[in-house]
């Protein structure tokens, strides 16, 4: 972390009173990450699947899809389900291992800067996390996290809102609101059991040939990706594209993001 000179043009104002510090952390563009994981997966990615077993004894798979019973043997599984990690892992005979931390997020657009940034106050946690995206329609995305979410759940969305509201125009009071929209996403943080606080690094825990992921956030997904590549290299497992014989499954359309979901107001 290093302060800088110059803010972003978000930031650029006379009214800013503050200082900005850069992060040596990536900013990752969902939409543009999932459609690339799905190029590089054309034809393996099986979807929707229902899992009716997994048995780690015989190291076989069962499931349904698309009306065809379909049994996969396996050498290493590696669940990377997020909060469905807890179910998984007790199919498999172990203990869930798992937390969940609720939030309360709130989403606006339409003629905003681009900004990605933590609002730091007293608090040890950032005040107002701000993520941005680009829209089709020449909107901008701000994502709003940090203590506005983590002090909103169980709020009604219409009171969030309003929260969201009063913290910009406490925190950046030169972004004029008139024009935005708003919604809230409540959502679930899955991580590993650790007496509900925070992890304060990515997860991988190793229970014979399972490996369970939690990267803690997505800026730490690219570090969990090495630990897991590692300890498959360690376990002598290499790459045998002729395992999956002749199955091509069709394309898997990209998730909804959550902006994509919600109804705007």
């Amino acid at each position: 972390m290093h302060r800088v000179d110059r803010p972003p043009e978000a930031l650029d104002t006379p009214d800013f009173d503050g200082q900005v510090y850069r992060l040596d952390e990536p900013v990752l563009d969902v939409p543009r990450l999932q459609q690339l994981l799905l190029r590089q997966t054309a034809g393996r990615v099986i979807a929707p699947l229902r899992l009716d077993a997994l048995d780690n004894t015989a190291r076989q798979l069962h499931g349904e899809w698309r009306g065809r019973m379909l049994r996969f043997d396996f050498e290493q599984v590696i669940l990377a389900a997020g909060k469905g990690n807890g179910a998984l892992r007790e199919m498999l005979g172990l203990a869930a291992n798992m937390q969940l931390r609720p939030l309360n997020m709130v989403m606006t657009r339409g003629p905003l800067p681009a900004l990605h940034a933590h609002c730091l106050g007293v608090s040890a946690n950032p005040r107002l996390t701000i993520t941005s995206y680009p829209l089709a329609d020449g909107e901008t995305l701000w994502y709003l996290g940090g203590q506005l979410a983590e002090e909103g759940v169980g709020l009604s969305d219409a009171t969030q809102i309003e929260n969201a509201r009063e913290a910009l125009a406490e925190l950046l009071p030169w972004i004029d609101q008139k024009a935005l929209r708003w919604a809230c996403w409540p959502v679930d943080r899955a991580e590993v059991a650790n007496q509900g606080r925070r992890p304060d690094h990515p997860t991988l825990l190793r229970d014979g040939d399972i490996h369970t992921l939690w990267p803690t956030k997505l800026a730490f997904a690219p570090l969990l990706a090495d630990h897991l590549l590692r300890a498959i290299r360690d376990a002598g497992i290499q790459p045998r594209p002729e395992a999956a014989g002749d199955f091509s499954a069709p394309p898997t359309a990209r998730a909804a993001t959550p902006w994509e979901r919600v109804t705007w107001c």
